[in-house]
This record gives structure tokens, sequence and C-alpha cells, in this order.
């Protein structure tokens, strides 16, 4: 605010009145401008830390009224920036579960926690962020950086933070404002590694999880692990990911499970295998392969590269 003559304060006086900020902790203070002017400044802050400034520039020599309306107006600007900030903190404690829920597959949950909530609908075909190396921050600073990078009226980021990791579920919109800033944080803060997704069903999100992993945990550090184009792999290439990651027999069961059409029973009476058994080891794969083998698509063209490559007939 600027007390005196009308008008806003300019970019100079502002600088100025910046520079009399005492460092390192943040405290009032008073200074005098270039062009006269008698400057004050306010820490304004909640939870123990200072957010912003408040800023009072006089014309006419400082009284102590001035003292007293400044110091005021700041307590009245922390005691709002707490309240906002606790409701951010219970709004970021929901969001944290719904992506939670998420990740685990409950989906309906998440749904209902959301509209119970009275939050946007979690996206059903989300891009999914991983950013490697947080456990220095704050993650109120870090979400904070995040949100800010993305347009206001879509700033309530699902997300969640476990140890040395923050995950990230994002729209289209989203994504696409975050993606720049998430590169940016990275040359800023070289000790970090991003991983950026392709679009994934949500309901298939376990099916990719793995994969994810393994490449944010193998990047180096300062790195962006893209794969936010990705196409997905040929079907030979899953036939010989198989025949590489898993043991003859799994391998075994995905044909056997595949030449019965999902049948479980046929599969593993054909096998001489509990039912059960046969499903582990077709879930493996399905994990191994980030694939969905109910889908029939999917299954016809591991089918046919299985033929392809002499594994079935």
């Amino acid at each position: 605010m600027q007390s005196g003559t009308s008008g806003e304060v300019d970019q100079e006086t502002l600088a100025e009145a910046v520079s009399i900020i005492p460092r390192p902790s943040l405290k009032p203070a008073t200074g005098r401008s270039a062009a006269g002017q008698e400057l004050m400044t306010f820490p304004v802050g909640a939870e123990g830390r200072a957010t912003a400034v408040l800023i009072v520039a006089c014309d006419a020599p400082l009284h102590p009224e001035m003292h007293r309306f400044g110091g005021s107006a700041a307590m009245l600007l922390r005691l709002l920036l707490r309240d906002m900030r606790r409701l951010q903190t219970a709004s970021r404690m929901v969001r944290d579960s719904i992506t939670r829920l998420i990740f685990s597959q409950r989906i309906d949950s998440a749904l209902e926690l959301a509209a119970e909530m009275g939050l946007a609908t979690p996206p059903s075909r989300p891009h999914i962020v991983c950013v490697r190396g947080v456990s220095a921050w704050d993650p109120d600073d870090l979400l904070d950086l995040l949100e800010a990078a993305v347009p206001p009226d879509a700033r309530q980021l699902l997300a969640y933070i476990d140890d040395d990791e923050l995950w990230l579920l994002l729209n289209r919109v989203q994504f696409q404002a975050m993606a720049p800033e998430l590169v940016a944080l990275v040359d800023r803060h070289p000790a970090l590694r991003v991983l950026l997704t392709e679009q994934v069903p949500a309901n298939k999100l376990s099916h990719r999880w793995q994969h994810w992993m393994n490449d944010i945990r193998k990047a180096p550090a300062g790195t962006v692990v893209d794969r936010s184009h990705y196409q997905g792999e040929t079907p030979s290439d899953w036939v010989h990911k198989l025949q590489r990651d898993g043991s003859p027999q799994v391998v075994e069961a995905v044909v056997e499970y595949l030449r019965c059409r999902g049948r479980w029973e046929a599969a593993a009476e054909s096998l001489e295998l509990h039912r059960n058994t046969l499903r582990y080891r077709v879930s493996s794969a399905e994990k191994m392969l980030g694939l969905d083998l109910t889908d029939a698509t999917t299954s016809s063209r591991l089918w046919l590269a299985l033929r392809s490559e002499g594994l079935a007939d």
C-alpha cells in the first residue's frame, strides 16, 4: 500500500522496499527510498513461515499510528493466510486419499470420495507423473510450486508423497501446463529425476506400475524420463520380453490360457494345475508385460505373436 500521494507503488520503490527486508529472518523493518519516501515492511505468513511481505510507502514522515496500522494489517493477513493454509491442507489430505485409492485400483471408492467432498471427478485416463528425490522438500512447498504452473481452475492436483517420491494423476490440461515446469525444476534442482507417462486408463494403472517404478528408479539424477508419447511395444516385443523375463512355466501358462480363450478351468485342467496357480502365473505375466489379457484385442494380438514365434500352434 502507499500513503500520502495517490497511485501505485512503482517498481523502483518496490525494489527499494524489498532491499530493506532483513535477512535471514523476516521481521518488521523501516527505510527510505531514493525518492525520499518512508518505507515499512511487515512479514506475513502462517504456520511459522513468512510467505509474503506487506509494504507501506509514505511520503510524510512515519508516525506511530502508521506503525500500528501496518502491524494490524499484517496480523489480519497472517490470520487469513493461516485459515487458507489449513483449508488447503485439509483439501490436500482428501486428494492424497483419492490418489492412493486410484493407484490401489479402488476406483469406485475414489469417485465416491471425490463426489462427497465436492471435488472434480478424477480423470478416467490420467497422465502419471513421478518426481523422485523429494525427501528434502517440504511437501507443501513442492505442491505450491507445481500448482502455480497450472491454470487456476485446475489446481486441485491429485497427488501423494511417499518417502522420496511424489506421484501425481493429471488430466490433459494439468499435464500440458505442468510438463515444462517439471523440466525446468530438474534443471534447477539436478538431484531430482522426473517420469512423465502417456495417458493410461485409471483402471489399468496396475499393469504399468512396475514399469514406471523401474524407469524412475533406474534413471540418473537430473534427468526427465519422458514416456508421454509412448505408443506401446509391438506384440513381438511382448513375446520376447515374456521369454526373457518369464519362466518357462509362466510362458506355458499364458499360451494355454490364450489357447483356451480365457477359460480358467479348461486351461488349468490341460496343464494339470490348480486354477489359482494358473491365475498367479498369468497375473505375473500381465504385470511383467503391462497388459490386460482379459482384453480381447490384446489377447488376440499376443496369441498371433506367440504363433508367429513358434510358441503356440
